[in-house]
């Protein structure tokens, strides 16, 4: 019976070994670390402890290389994030990045562009690259800057909040794409880099509120000189969160910022438009900040795609301060709403379609505005991270008679339906000790999650009714880091033995990633 056990146990510790020597081994190769001599970065990021820390919606790592396939070691501590990878504009990886571990994309022959996008909000889900390991490969190069710069400054509707899943569903990092949202969509119709600064139910003066006060702990102004919005894990040594980490704005210089903010706000206001003056101070404030920020920058001042609500206190705010500070370049554009007929996605937030149409909206007037090219059809279409269709007068098929195509207007429907992804799941791999400062998580401060009304949702006058799970994006990311800011290890039983496993495998791990 004693020798029966000895072999068990060896067995055990022998398939451990085996199994993290093929992790090893699977991901062999020269390591380079996240940092702008190595990757192109869009997005508010802050490099600390040898790892490249992502905030924002739609935050990028893109570069080129040569080789047979690319590892990306990452660290997720006490939050839930969602990746993209795409390899020469097509998808090669999306799926889950929870707590510590690692995943691995197939290369190309030859010259490869590889881009990594953070799906998930800020106040969701901090990211950290700690390195990038190329097998088969030498070097590795930023990828080139595109033609311009825009900075996006807004809410749920510019993080992309549950666009993968239609009216009915619970937002989730699962169903939630930056990369979808009219903002990334903008950027790449007038080819530019574009950075986000945006949390789900923030405002200007209030965040999303149900109640009868305004609600003063959700407001983008607070933030907008740090590197993130409101996080609720520290990273790093000494451990510090993102919110607290001063951003440094000559990082990216954009040549225009568009504001999408009054959506939230409007919740407050719709029931106390005698203090709307409140508003237009505290817009006119912000429009002081952000040209602080940004000298030379054309500045965008934009609502509408869940309601107009605030828009003519916008246009009052802007013209307010055009006069109070000689400055010209700032005005307002006026979005389309959601079409009806487009449907929902999450909690009345638009579709793909929706942020599609607007993103042509607001690539063409920026264009007008700026004269700037905007990008065809034809050049984009082939890029897995583009949510748009082809135009009425551009057939998807130019060799197809378009009077004999049944869906002569492809704007009627969406290129892209909330399905189930097979591939997203959690990486096969087993994760390393953590290394990092354990989270934190500040006790709960939002305003809860509100019961959805769907008959309100239908009222144009009334925004904040569309916006009505905004503020859930911190709840969520506070339950998920609830159940993970522990650091002790299991001590007794089966629990101790597959802690044994992990181990040997995080050893093994930790000499594969030491870098070359």
């Amino acid at each position: 019976m004693k020798n029966t056990f000895k072999k068990f146990v060896a067995g055990m510790c022998c398939t451990a070994l085996a199994s993290s020597m093929m992790m090893m081994a699977s991901a062999e190769g020269k390591s380079f670390e996240a940092t702008s001599d190595n990757v192109k970065i869009t997005g508010r990021t802050d490099y600390n402890s040898d790892t490249l820390w992502m905030s924002s919606s739609a935050a990028t790592v893109e570069f080129e290389c040569e080789g047979e396939s690319v590892t990306f070691n990452f660290n997720s501590p006490a939050a839930r994030n969602r990746v993209q990878v795409l390899i020469n504009g097509k998808e090669a990886y999306k799926g889950e990045c929870l707590n510590q571990g690692s995943f691995t994309v197939d290369l190309e022959e030859g010259k490869n562009d590889v881009k990594l996008i953070k799906l998930f909000e800020a106040t969701g889900g901090i990211l950290g690259i700690e390195d990038i390991v190329v097998d088969g490969g030498e070097a590795i190069s930023p990828a080139a800057a595109k033609t311009h710069k825009i900075e996006f400054i807004g809410d749920s509707i510019t993080c992309g909040y549950g666009t993968d899943e239609a009216l009915g569903g619970t937002y989730s990092y699962k169903n939630t794409d930056g990369s979808k949202a009219y903002a990334y969509q903008t950027a790449m119709r007038l080819d530019a880099d574009a950075s986000l600064f945006a949390a789900s139910g923030w405002g200007i003066y209030s965040g999303y509120t149900g109640g009868d006060k305004p609600s003063t702990s959700q407001l983008i102004p607070d933030y907008y000189s740090k590197v993130s919005p409101k996080t609720w894990t520290k990273v790093g040594t000494p451990g510090q969160y993102l919110s607290d980490v001063d951003w440094d704005f000559s990082t990216f210089v954009p040549e225009a910022v568009v504001i999408n903010l009054g959506t939230n706000d409007d919740s407050y206001f719709s029931k106390h438009r005698d203090e709307s003056d409140e508003f237009v101070d505290a817009y006119v404030e912000f429009l002081k900040q952000v040209r602080t920020n940004n000298p030379d920058a054309q500045i965008f001042c934009v609502l509408g795609i869940m309601g107009d609500g605030m828009f003519g206190d916008i246009e009052k705010a802007v013209e307010q301060y055009k006069s109070e500070a000689q400055d010209d370049k700032v005005v307002t554009f006026k979005l389309s709403p959601i079409d009806t007929k487009d449907g929902y996605a999450v909690d009345y937030h638009p579709l793909p379609i929706t942020h599609a149409k607007a993103a042509d909206e607001m690539a063409d007037f920026i264009s007008q505005t700026m004269g700037w090219d905007v990008v065809s059809y034809d050049e984009l279409k082939d890029q897995d991270d583009y949510n748009g269709f082809a135009p009425a007068e551009d057939p998807k098929d130019p060799e197809e008679d378009p009077k004999e195509d049944p869906q002569e207007d492809p704007k009627e429907e969406p290129t892209e339906e909330p399905t189930e992804e097979p591939t997203e799941s959690t990486p096969e791999v087993t994760p390393a000790p953590a290394d990092v400062t354990p989270a934190e998580v500040k006790p709960a401060d939002e305003t809860p999650a509100q019961t959805k009304e769907a008959t309100k949702a239908e009222d144009k006058t009334t925004t904040a009714n569309n916006d009505k799970k905004d503020s859930t994006a911190a709840a969520e990311n506070k339950a998920a880091a609830a159940t993970t800011t522990t650091t002790e290890n299991p001590s007794t039983g089966t629990a101790a033995g597959l802690a044994l496993i992990t181990l040997m495998g995080g050893a093994v791990i930790a000499v594969k990633r030491k870098k070359q």
